[in-house]
């Protein structure tokens, strides 16, 4: 069956980051206290750990997304805070954080103009695992990607995340395909070719040092162990792939 349509992952696959999480952090807290808010920083840093690291398996075992607001509402909850996860003050402190995050990323030489020949070939869609869905579209617009895709789907306002099979129906369903007329490009194991192929799409994982670690566990949805169709070492690989099929 011929393919019409190609999704790819962001960050990892079409753009990488060297970002500084300290940078951002400290974006995150500064922007706190300037809207009057009284704490010591390395007690915020330590119970915002802590909340990081039980939403972050939460979305892990369950696939459902939860947004940073939410992680940094509770976080000043426990320090006596109370403010609600869509307050004005949350939104601006969280922008503030990712801003460091957006201004890293970067693409190889090669990868606009692999992006624009497969453009001119198929329908493209990008699928992020991303908690802030504003911070991606800045993150697209800032580096010129938009004319290059022609959907954008984020975990963020979907309320799921990849390897959930919906993300990828969402996909699928924007362009009326069934799953062997597309392709999914990702990095990840687990959250893009675990959920792609799962749904019968051909994969192709972009190996990395990034690549998930065996043995991690997932229980939402169940699946069974998978294979990609191919594997490629950059970006720029993807059109003699697709030209096999």
């Amino acid at each position: 069956m011929r393919i019409k349509a190609v999704g790819f992952d962001f960050v990892g696959t079409l753009v990488q980051s060297n970002a500084d999480h300290e940078s951002c952090m400290r974006q995150l807290i500064e922007t706190l206290k300037a809207a009057g808010l009284e704490f010591s920083s390395d007690r915020f840093k330590a119970i915002h750990a802590v909340v990081v690291n039980k939403y972050r398996d939460f979305r892990e075992m369950t696939c459902v997304e939860v947004n940073n607001e939410v992680w940094v509402s509770e976080t000043l909850c426990q320090m006596g805070y109370s403010l609600e996860p869509n307050s004005e003050v949350i939104r601006v402190a969280v922008d503030a954080y990712f801003q460091p995050y957006i201004d890293s990323l970067f693409f190889s030489p090669k990868t606009l103009s692999t992006l624009s020949r497969v453009h001119r070939r198929f329908a493209t869609c990008l699928i992020s695992n991303f908690t802030i869905a504003r911070a991606i579209h800045k993150s697209i617009r800032r580096l010129g990607l938009y004319d290059f895709l022609d959907k954008i789907v984020v975990s963020e306002e979907k309320s799921l995340r990849k390897p959930h099979p919906k993300i990828f129906r969402d996909f699928l369903e924007a362009f009326d395909i069934r799953p062997q007329e597309a392709v999914f490009v990702g990095d990840s194991m687990i959250h893009d070719i675990y959920g792609a192929k799962n749904l019968g799409m051909k994969t192709i994982l972009i190996m990395s040092k990034a690549n998930d670690p065996t043995g991690r566990k997932i229980i939402c949805p169940a699946l069974d162990p998978v294979e990609p169709d191919f594997r490629i070492l950059s970006i720029d690989q993807i059109s003699d792939v697709l030209d096999k099929l």
